[in-house]
């Protein structure tokens, strides 16, 4: 028993130290998708803007433009690939090779928009880019997916593929039905994610709460769940601006605002992870213990 409690609290010990900044460890691979029930609060945005706030803590992230017929990060980085997403759903080229270096060293996989063949793409289609994409994460201590707005397969088959999901809101009454209609949709089909909350374009944190408790009274009513937490980034007048100069917020206006707001929720992610670690760690440590035991 004393061996067993040793062992305990030395799982607990390396994985609390289990980040890039002491002993040169990785994190474990962290994939979240971010998504919304209507296009225009700010997602996609967010979704590069936390992929630029991780990077400035020293992880490596891959940001994945799931939109596969109406990408746009491309262009909200000023970039011109000369190949996406769409290349590799046609077997053209490989994932690894149409990966683009944004700022804090961020990579990117772009989409593209209005292509004619990818309005309605194939389920196999989308299946070979998420496993090309999960071959790759071993690279990365996150991945982002920018999911599509809305409620469709494109959006769910990119949610269910990842570890946690962020859904997007304001405090508009019609964004936050639209939502609801994206969570219940979510719980309706047994999805078992972590499902947080991102208030944009709050006016302060009270009024994001309120957002979040209204939203969970609901949940709480008609599905007897809950979301598990909520976060909020507050109204700022430089993040129209950034997406008119094709310069991500954080990286040309790190102390904005909204920036810190976006800083907050990175180091959320990032402890986040290493909760999960330990978790995992656990578990690893309990399965090998019950394993010994019967074997004894």
């Amino acid at each position: 028993m004393n061996d067993q409690a040793t062992r305990l609290r030395q799982i607990y010990s390396s994985s609390t130290a289990a980040t890039h900044d002491s002993g040169g460890q990785q994190l474990p691979i962290k994939t979240i998708a971010i998504t919304s029930g209507k296009g225009g609060v700010g997602k996609s945005a967010l979704c590069l803007n936390i992929a630029i706030a991780l990077a400035k803590h020293n992880r490596k992230v891959l940001v994945v433009d799931a939109d596969l017929n109406l990408g746009n990060l491309d262009v909200m980085l000023g970039m011109n690939p000369e190949h996406t997403l769409r290349n590799v759903i046609a077997g053209q080229i490989s994932l690894r090779n149409i990966l683009l270096q944004g700022p804090s060293g961020i990579h990117l996989a772009p989409s593209t928009s209005g292509a004619q063949e990818l309005i309605d793409v194939k389920p196999g289609d989308r299946r070979r880019v998420i496993e090309a994409i999960r071959q790759l994460t071993p690279s990365y201590d996150f991945v982002l997916f920018d999911t599509p707005a809305g409620l469709g397969s494109q959006m769910y088959d990119f949610i269910e593929s990842a570890d946690s999901v962020f859904v997007v809101t304001t405090p508009e009454p019609t964004a936050i039905i639209d939502a609801y209609a994206v969570v219940k949709m979510l719980w309706s089909r047994k999805l078992k994610k972590r499902l947080q909350l991102l208030v944009n374009y709050s006016e302060s944190k009270i009024e994001a709460e309120e957002v979040y408790q209204k939203l969970n009274l609901v949940t709480q009513h008609y599905m007897q769940q809950s979301l598990d937490d909520f976060h909020f980034v507050l109204y700022d007048e430089m993040v129209s601006k950034s997406i008119f100069d094709q310069q991500p917020m954080f990286e040309e206006h790190p102390k904005t605002p909204a920036s810190v707001c976006i800083d907050e929720i990175a180091e959320a992610i990032i402890k986040q992870s290493k909760v999960n670690h330990r978790i995992r760690a656990l578990k690893n440590w309990i399965g090998g213990a019950a394993e010994i035991s019967r074997v004894g």
